[in-house]
């Protein structure tokens, strides 16, 4: 069964650099792209996707908001925060307002493909490079 992805971010390099990246990942198909947060919930509407990588910076309706409206509206859809932000406040957000996951834009294929799998599968998912980062925060501040 493949899974069924939708890319929101409002930068087209970063929207085909996603699919180019995915479309080597078996069992994954993205089957469409958004610009800004209300086209993406427009497009989730439409297309149904299991999952959908949500930026958080995008104009209009930021990627929060649209991940709050989609997890109200189409819970289906598991929406994964991919973000060049990675602090414990911007994870906190997403969580809050709905998202199954978080990753760093820096992330490999793998760890891309890996967090959608997982997240289709019902499991949370933290980036391995946000993780360190909060563990060395933690470390830093002596607990």
């Amino acid at each position: 069964m493949q899974i069924k992805v939708l890319i929101a971010d409002d930068h087209a390099a970063v929207r085909e650099g996603l699919r180019a990246l995915l479309a080597r990942a078996a069992g994954i198909t993205v089957i469409g792209m958004a610009s800004d947060g209300a086209e993406a919930v427009n497009e989730v509407l439409r297309l149904d996707p299991n999952v959908v990588l949500m930026d958080i910076s995008m104009p209009g309706m930021d990627g929060i908001e649209a991940t709050r409206l989609l997890a109200n509206r189409c819970p289906g859809a598991r929406v994964i925060i991919v973000s060049s932000h990675a602090t414990m406040e911007h994870v906190r957000h997403a969580i809050r307002a709905g998202a199954w996951g978080y990753l760093v834009k820096e992330a490999g294929v793998e760890e891309f493909a890996q967090a959608i799998r997982r997240v289709h599968c019902g499991e949370q998912y933290l980036c391995e490079r946000l993780i360190d980062r909060l563990a060395g925060e933690r470390i830093s501040q002596g607990h």
